[in-house]
């Protein structure tokens, strides 16, 4: 069957429009799927529930503390995670460089320690050559830190020793 003339030279066109659209959706897409699949397991805490990239980062806009610098982040992670009756929560961004994700922890340790929250102040303390801050609120412990361009934040209950290890298997596989 011969081909109309029209109906090649409208195949040939939707063909470098979609490719056009494609190039232009991935340049100006701005997650770089840093954050491709977490952990199916941290310290005995199984993996419950995730969302990445555009997702996880749609829910990430609304927390207060990164909405100042939505133009420097380039991925996200929203993780859920169990273990008996304990439960593990983590957000993680990533920044375009490890400048922005420090800042931005130094800003969430400014706030945390100053304004009237459900938090109590954070603590400094170094676990895996890292520098966290703990504390507690809402029924949970809180651990933010840096690592890299990665901004992590982690709500979690159980025993010491499960945050400890849960924390510990954090920064070295996020």
């Amino acid at each position: 069957m011969k081909m109309d003339k029209r109906v090649t030279i409208l195949l040939i066109v939707s063909i470098v429009l979609a490719i056009a659209g494609i190039i232009y959706f991935q340049s100006n897409n701005r997650v770089n799927n840093v954050f491709l699949e977490p952990p199916k397991e941290l310290a005995g805490y199984i993996l419950v529930e995730y969302r990445s990239g555009e997702e996880a980062m749609a829910s990430l806009a609304k927390i207060h503390f990164f909405l100042t610098t939505q133009e420097s982040i380039v991925d996200g992670l929203v993780a859920i995670y169990a273990k008996n009756q304990d439960v593990a929560h983590i957000w993680a961004v990533a920044y375009k460089s490890p400048e922005e994700a420090k800042a931005m922890t130094q800003q969430m340790y400014s706030k945390m320690s100053q304004a009237e929250t459900p938090y109590t102040p954070p603590v400094e303390n170094i676990v895996e050559g890292v520098t966290v801050y703990t504390g507690v609120g809402n029924n949970m412990h809180y651990i933010f830190y840096y690592k890299d361009n990665k901004v992590i934040w982690i709500s979690i209950t159980g025993s010491q020793g499960d945050i400890d290890s849960f924390v510990a298997q954090a920064i070295a596989r996020l």
